[in-house]
């Protein structure tokens, strides 16, 4: 039996907090198209923290920054 290092699984409001942090900062950084290679890393190299178990990947980050990133600027921008 080999010794891992095993991931506590994080409740679904932390991943996807975790999820969306990094969507956004991907975003604002860098092109969409790297976060596939970004969340690989972080999951290898994350082990033991709140990014053992990000699965984020292009579409998914399209995804969060389409609907929830954009729908809550415009909903504060009706307010404004």
């Amino acid at each position: 039996m080999r010794n891992r290092l095993r991931c506590d699984r994080l409740r679904s409001g932390e991943k996807k907090q975790v999820e969306l942090e990094l969507a956004v900062t991907v975003c604002r950084r860098s092109s969409l198209f790297t976060v596939d290679h970004f969340s690989e890393a972080i999951q290898r190299h994350g082990k033991g923290s709140a990014f053992c178990d990000v699965q984020l990947h292009r579409h998914k980050c399209t995804a969060l920054i389409s609907d929830v990133v954009a729908s809550c600027l415009k909903e504060e921008m009706h307010r404004i």
